[in-house]
């Protein structure tokens, strides 16, 4: 399991595709809907399966570029991997595509 931090950059893997994104916050106890390996969600007891992430998903702009989105998605620990921080388009500059 890797130990992620609020401001890291991370990436995770479902069934539905490969995502990347920024921890916003971390949740140690309590009861979280998380992300699962198919894609779907799942209430899960946070001191059971271990740390879960916020983290605000970054929308692949498909030219080599991430754009910043409003998207939360709550993640296990253990799907996340640790990266560097993606080059970003700024907001003005995204494609018709992306903004949708």
């Amino acid at each position: 399991m890797v130990d992620v931090s609020v401001g890291d950059f991370v990436s995770w893997t479902t069934e539905k595709g490969a995502y990347v994104g920024e921890v916003s916050s971390v949740i140690r106890s309590g009861r979280a809907s998380v992300v699962t390996p198919t894609g779907g969600q799942q209430m899960v007891d946070v001191s059971e399966v271990g740390p879960v992430a916020n983290v605000r998903v970054y929308v692949d702009n498909q030219d080599g570029t991430y754009s910043r989105s409003d998207r939360l998605v709550p993640v296990r620990f253990a799907m996340l991997r640790k990266r560097s921080k993606p080059e970003t388009k700024a907001e003005e500059k995204a494609s018709a595509k992306v903004k949708e």
